[in-house]
């Protein structure tokens, strides 16, 4: 495997795991919490619009993972199992939409990401763009010469006294 598939791999780890302890904690904010969430990990992820919602809904299911477990720990002081059940049912159809608009917000951060490399100038040309070449064409043969040249290089004629 290559060094930039490896890490282009790990940073999509990375995102997911930080996006699902953020899903987690800011879930709770309707639709604006969770794509929130899928926004920063598509960003960090910098690939696709693909790519960035399968990051963003992944780290939305990480993030339902671990509240599903913070939550079933506390769940037990309620005695009456059909209030544990209705909990867990409101909180699982809650985070099916939440997981939703987290790949949305992935898939948006990762467009977000790949935009920003246009602003910023990584796809511009660092051999000196904005450079103009002058040449000289040769009033014998009409081959272009460069404008430093004193003869012609295919003919020989003198170009400049």
């Amino acid at each position: 495997m290559k060094m930039a598939n490896l890490w282009k791999y790990l940073r999509s780890m990375m995102g997911i795991i930080a996006g699902g302890i953020l899903y987690s904690a800011v879930v709770w904010i309707p639709i604006i919490g969770s794509f929130m969430t899928g926004f920063v990990t598509g960003y960090i992820s910098k690939g696709d619009m693909k790519r960035g919602f399968f990051v963003g809904l992944l780290s939305g299911i990480c993030g339902f993972t671990l509240l599903i477990y913070l939550i079933t720990g506390h769940l037990s002081v309620i005695s009456n199992e059909i209030i544990n059940i209705l909990i867990l049912w409101v909180i699982t159809l809650w985070n099916i939409t939440g997981i939703f608009f987290s790949g949305l917000g992935g898939a948006i951060g990762a467009m977000t990401s790949l935009s920003s490399d246009i602003f910023v100038g990584k796809w511009r040309s660092k051999s000196g763009v904005g450079k103009v070449k002058t040449y000289i064409i040769c009033p014998n043969c009409g081959s272009s010469n460069s404008e430093s040249a004193k003869t012609c290089r295919s003919c020989g004629t003198v170009l400049q006294d």
